[in-house]
């Protein structure tokens, strides 16, 4: 026996259906966010992409559910609904916008990790200590200070020390030896650089004069297997001070 709804019951089952698709939607969103906010992401072809992809298949499911219960013929039900779900990608949008204000520069961070990825190779190919002198590192890009933090530092932490509002959340999270460096120019960080090791002076701050360091590679008392050796980070004393 077939049971045939009537277009009450159908409107109920859409409108239950609008509620639950708003509900994971918007909690999708927040998640969204929060990953927005732990890696400082920009606007990029990603980012941009996924917040426009979410938004109009939202936009074409809701319009499904309003003809599917009968809704579609009520101007303002859909304008209601567009006006629910622009919310979340109009504000996820100002975040991305927002961090790709404050964010540093990729070209100076990539030309920094090469940098230290060729020193990595000759700290490990010669034996000895190589010297790291950051100013140098830097090329014409300018920069005023350069801090250095340590694993499980936090967001308020690494504001603190930078004087200004740069990140919402904790970072350096992953494990005992991951090392973050920024560089600073005025009121923004210009580039960062990813240590993987021990720094002997974390967490500090540096002039570009001052910026000189010894990096080494040594046996690991705790390393076993693929990863027997770590690499260590101290100052020089060598620089010239500004």
């Amino acid at each position: 026996m077939k049971v045939r709804l009537s277009i009450r019951g159908w409107r109920i089952i859409a409108l239950l259906a609008l509620a639950a698709g708003i509900l994971f939607y918007y909690r999708s969103y927040f998640f969204f966010d929060v990953y927005i906010d732990i890696t400082r992401a920009g606007p990029g072809p990603f980012s941009v992409g996924a917040v426009l992809l979410s938004f109009g298949a939202a936009v074409a499911l809701t319009w499904g559910l309003l003809y599917l219960g009968r809704l579609k013929r009520h101007g303002w039900t859909a304008l209601l609904m567009l006006a629910v779900l622009a919310a979340p990608p109009v504000y996820t949008g100002a975040e991305l916008f927002a961090n790709g204000a404050t964010a540093p520069d990729p070209g100076f961070s990539l030309a920094l990790h090469e940098a230290f990825t060729a020193l990595h190779r000759e700290a490990v190919a010669g034996g000895t200590a190589v010297t790291v002198d950051f100013r140098k590192m830097s090329g014409d890009r300018p920069w005023e200070r350069m801090l250095i933090f340590g694993p499980y530092s936090s967001g308020e932490q690494v504001n603190k020390a930078l004087g200004f509002q740069w990140t919402k959340e904790d970072f350096f999270t992953s494990h005992e030896r991951d090392y973050r460096i920024l560089f600073v120019q005025g009121d923004r960080v210009v580039g960062e650089l990813g240590f993987d090791g021990l720094i002997r002076s974390a967490p500090s701050e540096y002039k570009p004069g001052e910026a000189v360091f010894e990096l080494t590679n040594k046996p690991d008392p705790y390393g076993a297997g693929d990863h027997p050796t770590m690499f260590e980070l101290s100052p020089a004393r060598t620089g010239e001070t500004s």
